[in-house]
């Protein structure tokens, strides 16, 4: 997915092709994880005291892989940080949605949800799942119960979020298909197939 390239042609482009990558990438993966870091932190809110909720976000840094993964040069070169922050921020967004009966909240998820694919292959097949999941629940609510005591804000939200996602994901298909007739996200196999 060409998420990790484009940012990285945008600092280029900022900064020059000197040695002020690295450090700018590192200023941007602490901002995204800084994003979805605050949005646990309000959502945790309600739920526990100031101090823990303000340090439970924290909890995940001290396992071992997570800050070499999220902060560590290395791994800002595999694109983890972002692809994993923006699933982040999709999830605890969607919670907002949800809980605050918001459609803008739900909106920003699906736009989160889809930067996360854009940024490593596999949140695309999550978000696929999560596509099919939330269609076939909708049929399922539909043909099943008839509406009968199911909150239809919490499908319009999960409806919102996944179309907001496929759509926003439609660009990079649409290059896949014009370039390789095929409109899957990646094309991997291919490629050591060919290669092969």
């Amino acid at each position: 997915p060409p998420g990790f390239m484009v940012l990285e042609g945008l600092l280029i482009r900022l900064f020059g092709d000197g040695g002020t990558l690295l450090p700018a990438l590192l200023v941007v993966s602490a901002v995204c994880c800084a994003v979805w870091m605050t949005l646990l932190r309000q959502h945790l809110m309600p739920l526990l005291r100031p101090g823990f909720a303000t340090l439970a976000p924290l909890v995940p840094f001290g396992f071992p892989l997570v800050p070499f993964y999220m902060l560590s040069p290395l791994g800002l070169a595999f694109g983890e940080t972002f692809a994993i922050s923006f699933f982040l921020t999709a999830f605890l967004l969607a919670l907002q949605a949800q809980r605050r009966g918001s459609l803008g909240c739900a909106v920003a998820a699906g736009l989160a949800l889809a930067l996360s694919a854009y940024f490593r292959s596999q949140f695309e097949a999550l978000t696929n799942f999560l596509t099919v999941g939330a269609l076939v629940y909708t049929l399922v609510i539909f043909f099943v119960n008839r509406w009968a005591g199911t909150p239809r804000h919490a499908l319009r939200v999960a409806l919102v979020i996944v179309t907001v996602a496929q759509t926003a994901m439609l660009p990079w298909r649409i290059h896949n298909y014009l370039d390789n007739s095929r409109l899957a996200w990646v094309h991997t196999s291919n490629v050591v197939a060919r290669n092969s």
